[in-house]
């Protein structure tokens, strides 16, 4: 007789093996195993260890909730799976690479902030294939979304070279509308989408991303987002505003207007579509793959030192 399941392993609070819903994985004494003695408790969720069973403070480990809610992990855990990921990442010839999300692979705005001349691009969605809106929960209005040119061959490529992070200031709920519709099958991204609600701090960092730095490639606009040790890994790329915005406060309206008038700024349909010749996706995808070549081939496994020669 096996007797009862002891819950070894649970993910979002169901049992994998039982298949059990524990609100609170708290488990008995005489049920927990007591053939690790000395249990380090490298994974919690929901203030238990998912190896032995025993409470533990949360205060004590790592929040990973964008791998599973109310996931903490041990500094000491965490060390070594940067490590165990970018050994595999090695022996599979792919590097990490972080994504920022807003104005890198795309641009967004209100329906209700667009400029008179761009408010012709809602009718258009459902046409495009680079247009696409949805409802933003408390907002008294939907977000229309363009994506940058060419970033689906973009993450076709790089996913060959790469395993592909999303790392945003965004919320979880936004975040997660944004990536599906980059990424609707979860092929390029997995679960890998830190947002704003993972991090400790203001700045971006990669002590989230588990790989170790020396593997990490971070493309983001905003340098500033960074922990500063970590601007190392950062590639630059050109901002992607694609809307144009209705101004807000006298000043600004009053800018706006006079430079309508003495500049006769073009902004009808066919001369938008010909503002969007942005490439920057493909000139990135062209330097990451130099960064990745010289990784593999040349004399320095540290891409910091491709980075900053």
């Amino acid at each position: 007789m096996n007797g009862p399941c002891k819950h070894w392993l649970t993910l979002r609070g169901e049992c994998c093996e039982c298949r059990s819903y524990l609100k609170r994985i708290t488990l008995p004494t005489g049920l927990r195993d007591t053939s690790f003695p000395e249990c380090r408790h490298w994974v919690a969720q929901q203030g238990v260890c998912r190896r032995c069973g025993e409470e533990v403070d949360e205060r004590d480990g790592i929040p990973f909730d964008y791998i599973a809610e109310r996931t903490q992990l041990s500094r000491e855990y965490v060390t070594a799976m940067k490590r165990q990921n970018s050994s595999i990442g090695y022996g599979q010839r792919k590097l990490h690479l972080v994504l920022n999300l807003r104005t890198t692979l795309l641009d967004s705005c209100y329906i209700s902030r667009l400029a008179d001349g761009d408010k012709h691009l809602v009718e258009q969605v459902g046409i495009r294939d680079d247009l696409r809106r949805f409802s933003k929960r408390y907002a008294c209005s939907d977000v229309l979304v363009k994506l940058r040119p060419f970033f689906d061959q973009f993450l076709l490529e790089a996913d060959e070279l790469f395993v592909m992070h999303v790392y945003t200031k965004l919320g979880r709920s936004d975040s997660r509308k944004l990536v599906k519709m980059l990424d609707p099958l979860g092929i390029f991204f997995g679960r890998r989408v830190i947002v704003r609600e993972d991090s400790l701090d203001e700045r971006k960092t990669l002590g989230l991303v588990l790989a170790q730095q020396s593997g990490v490639v971070i493309v983001d606009w905003d340098r500033r987002a960074w922990e500063p040790k970590d601007r190392r890994n950062l590639v630059q790329i050109k901002p992607y505003r694609y809307f144009k915005h209705n101004p807000h406060g006298t000043l600004s309206i009053l800018f706006n207007f006079l430079k309508n008038k003495l500049f006769k700024v073009d902004s009808s349909p066919e001369q938008k579509m010909l503002d969007d010749q942005d490439t920057s996706l493909m000139d990135l995808l062209k330097s990451l793959k130099d960064i990745h070549r010289r990784f593999f081939n040349g004399p320095s496994y540290d891409v910091r030192a491709l980075l900053n020669p």
